[in-house]
């Protein structure tokens, strides 16, 4: 409403008028107008006094982030809500996977149907050994007709890495619907199939070949970590040549 507007626009000019007497603003102050910016719609304004306030030498607390998050996800700005996340996740700020699943839930509820989204919630939820709520959050992907791109299935490859022998079997279904060339190639893994080298290194440099030249170390990476934990060391034999061939590791000298 236009009262509320008024009365957000007077918040304002008293914060300005305040700073322009010399009074310093506290953190409590900075995270009150951070809040009301949000609530009132303006996210435009929450980014400008969250930058001066790190300018001015404070640090954000958890009542700042979920200003900030409630903020991001009403206006729907997912890479900033994304971005905050992360930063609270390299801070180890406890409840943080609570606090921005449901602000990234929210923001998928509300028709924000960008691929970052809910693959920021699998890599939530992978690192949490939560395997059943990455494999709902990839259901939602493709119901909200979504195509998983290479980086969100690079994603899900990474979770691979970190899930449990006995829990892998559940992931390699939303690979394969994912991209069928790296569910082949995960599906020859986790199955073990007794098969020869060189065609497990046709199906592999034939993803390879497939994929972004940008994409592909990181799913060589993973492939050979998922080798590793799966004790196959033959295979990740096998990929590291197949990276060396094709010129995907430029920077490992032989002698």
């Amino acid at each position: 409403s236009k009262i509320a507007e008024l009365y957000v626009d007077g918040c304002l000019n008293v914060f300005e008028e305040t700073k322009a007497l010399g009074v310093k603003p506290n953190l409590v102050l900075y995270n009150t107008l951070l809040d009301a910016m949000g609530r009132a719609k303006r996210p435009w304004q929450v980014k400008t006094i969250y930058k001066e306030m790190l300018d001015n030498g404070f640090t954000p607390v958890w009542v700042t982030y979920a200003a900030l998050l409630r903020a991001y996800g009403k206006a729907r700005y997912g890479e900033d809500a994304i971005s905050v996340y992360r930063e609270m996740k390299e801070k180890g700020m406890d409840g943080v996977e609570c606090q921005a699943e449901v602000k990234l839930n929210e923001m998928l509820d509300a028709g924000l149907s960008l691929i970052y989204v809910p693959t920021s919630l699998i890599q939530c939820y992978g690192k949490a050994n939560r395997t059943d709520d990455v494999v709902r959050t990839f259901n939602r992907i493709l119901e909200l007709g979504i195509t998983p791109d290479e980086r969100s299935c690079g994603c899900l490859l990474n979770v691979m890495t970190q899930t449990p022998k006995e829990e892998l079997v559940k992931l390699t279904g939303c690979i394969e619907k994912a991209n069928p060339k790296l569910g082949s190639v995960v599906k020859l893994l986790v199955e073990e199939t007794n098969i020869e080298g060189d065609i497990f290194k046709g199906e592999a440099g034939g993803l390879l070949d497939s994929i972004g030249a940008d994409v592909r170390k990181a799913y060589c990476n993973c492939l050979i970590d998922l080798c590793i934990n799966l004790n196959v060391l033959e295979r990740a034999c096998e990929l590291l040549d197949l990276g060396l061939t094709l010129e995907i590791y430029t920077d490992i000298y032989t002698i």
